[in-house]
C-alpha cells in the first residue's frame, strides 16, 4: 500500500471514530430542554467542541496537501462557528449546533465505505455488495438529514435570528450568520454531487 493510500486509510479511520463522537456528544445537546441545561449539558458541548478541534484540525492540514479546498472551507466554517459557541455558550445556538451535528450520521457511512473499499483494493476480501448497499445508505441519509432535515432547520434558524444582523452588522454572529448560509449551499452542491454518482452506480448495477 502507498504512502498516500496509508494516509487515506488513517484519514477515513479517524474519520470515523470523530463521527461516533459527534454523535455522541450531540444528541444530549438536542434532547435536553431549556430548563435541564445544567452544567453537564455545557460538558457536552465543549467535549464535542475539543473532539472537533482535534479532527477538523487533522482534516484540514491533510486537505491542504490533497488541495480539496471544499473540505478545507467546510472545516473552517465549522471551527468558527464551535468557537462562537465556546464564547457565548448560549443554550438556543447549542442546540442549533447540536441538530447540524447530526449530519455526521451520514458522513460515518461515507468513511465506512471509503475504508471497505481501500481494505477491499489491497487484498481484503469484501464484496461488492456491503460497498454498493453502505453507498446507497449513505446517500438516502445525506439526503435526509442534510438536506429534507437540515435545510428547514437552518432557514428557520437564520430567519429568527435576523435581528441580530439588523441591530449590529459589525457583531461577530454576522460572520456566523453568513458562514451558516454558505453551509446551506455547500450540502447542496454536495447532493448534487452525489446524485451524479448514485446515478452512475445504479445504472452500472443494471448493465
Amino acid at each position: 500500500m502507498s504512502l498516500e493510500k496509508i494516509i487515506d486509510f488513517i484519514h477515513n479511520l479517524y474519520g470515523f471514530i470523530f463521527c461516533t463522537q459527534a454523535i455522541y456528544y450531540c444528541i444530549p445537546l438536542i434532547l435536553t430542554k431549556t430548563e435541564f441545561a445544567d452544567e453537564s449539558y455545557f460538558q457536552n458541548y465543549i467535549k464535542l467542541t475539543k473532539y472537533s478541534y482535534y479532527y477538523f484540525s487533522f482534516s484540514t492540514l491533510l486537505n491542504i496537501y490533497e488541495k480539496n479546498w471544499l473540505y478545507i472551507y467546510h472545516h473552517l466554517v465549522c471551527l468558527i462557528v464551535l468557537s462562537y459557541g465556546m464564547i457565548n455558550m448560549d443554550y438556543e445556538y447549542i442546540n442549533w449546533l447540536g441538530k447540524n451535528f447530526l449530519a455526521e450520521i451520514s458522513t460515518l457511512f461515507l468513511t465506512f465505505g471509503r475504508i471497505i473499499y481501500l481494505l477491499q483494493k489491497y487484498g481484503v476480501k469484501y464484496t461488492s455488495k456491503i460497498i454498493y448497499y453502505n453507498n446507497i445508505l449513505f446517500s438516502l441519509l445525506f439526503y435526509t438529514i442534510r438536506i429534507f432535515y437540515l435545510t428547514p432547520v437552518n432557514i428557520n434558524y437564520l430567519i429568527e435570528n435576523k435581528k441580530n444582523i439588523i441591530i449590529d452588522k459589525y457583531d461577530y454572529y454576522s460572520l456566523v450568520y453568513i458562514l451558516a448560509s454558505t453551509m446551506i449551499i455547500l450540502n447542496m452542491y454536495w447532493a448534487f454531487y452525489i446524485t451524479k454518482k448514485l446515478y452512475k452506480l445504479l445504472t452500472k448495477k443494471n448493465d
